[in-house]
């Protein structure tokens, strides 16, 4: 009998693997798959922190540029420069005053040249000269604005208790010398200014509008018809034509113009040519009528001007 038995048990082997060579059995894979997992997550948060490192510095980098920004435009707004201390005028015309202009800028002086916009400036310009149309305004940096001004376009000479002026197409008064190339407007009224606004509107700009559009219907309608002088009754709202042969042809403003220059072309086609002598007025200012006088009844004639026109006429 034996004692000792013979230890029939197998050892275990344990077959080397790749994880042999890092120390490892296959009985510890996954430790080392807790360890790949816990180094990919140390690797994420290193990454995500430098992602936000990055932003932040963006941030701040923003932060800086507004910085900057904001201290160049209060020193540009509240600094010793850019204050307006040169002003230069021009005029592509001769028909603006330069010196009322430069007065009408004095409050502007010392002032931030941005803060005066182009549209104040103009406003305060027109307030003294309504003749001006157009006001443009360059900046010069840092403290010179150069400015230039248009006037409207003149269309008449007249002259006013012994004072010559050029109308413009607003109706503004400017005090100039005659013009040999513009036609001539009398303002005929017993009420007159002894003194006329200079550089003002003194005819509506609409009752301008109409005056000019009688001389350009005539002519263009009635190219035979020669235009010798206008005369213009402020307080009638109506115009006189005189026309070569001494005829008067009577318009209404405050009605359309083509209508009566149609039915003045009509009459002096079917009737009798107006530009002949023999006819004292033509009145065209009742609609879808034409009144005439004749020499033949000259006295009458004369009565009817006067009636239509009962005031004094100071020319």
């Amino acid at each position: 009998m034996k004692l000792f038995k013979k230890n029939t048990r197998k050892k275990k082997s344990y077959s080397k693997s790749k994880n042999w060579k890092r120390g490892l059995f296959i009985k510890d894979m996954p430790n080392a798959k807790f360890k790949k997992r816990k180094n990919k997550r140390i690797l994420k948060a290193l990454q995500v922190l430098d992602i936000n490192i990055s932003k932040n510095n963006i941030i701040y980098i923003y932060l800086w540029v507004l910085i900057i920004i904001v201290s160049i435009v209060a020193f540009m707004i509240l600094g010793p420069y850019f204050k307006v201390q040169t002003i230069n005028i021009v005029r592509q015309d001769n028909l603006s005053n330069i010196n009322i202009a430069y007065k009408s800028l004095e409050n502007i002086r010392d002032t931030h040249i941005m803060a005066n916009d182009e549209r104040t400036l103009e406003k305060n310009i027109k307030s003294y000269q309504e003749n001006i149309k157009s006001v443009s305004v360059s900046r010069d940096f840092p403290d010179k604005l150069d400015i230039t001004l248009k006037s409207y376009e003149p269309i008449f000479n007249t002259k006013i208790n012994e004072k010559n002026y050029i109308i413009l197409e607003n109706g503004s008064f400017v005090p100039e010398k005659e013009n040999p190339s513009l036609r001539n407007l009398n303002i005929i009224t017993s009420k007159i200014s002894s003194s006329i606004p200079d550089y003002k509107n003194v005819i509506e700009a609409e009752y301008m509008a109409q005056i000019q559009r009688i001389y350009n219907e005539i002519k263009s309608n009635m190219i035979r018809i020669n235009i010798l002088d206008m005369s213009y009754y402020p307080i009638e709202r109506e115009v006189i034509v005189d026309i070569e042969g001494g005829t008067k042809l009577i318009f209404d403003l405050e009605s359309d113009i083509r209508p009566q220059v149609k039915r003045l072309s009509v009459f002096d086609a079917e009737n009798r040519q107006i530009d002949l002598p023999g006819i004292i007025y033509i009145d065209l200012r009742i609609k879808d009528k034409v009144f005439f006088c004749t020499t033949e009844t000259e006295y009458q004639c004369v009565i009817n001007l006067k009636n239509i026109y009962p005031q004094p006429i100071v020319k």
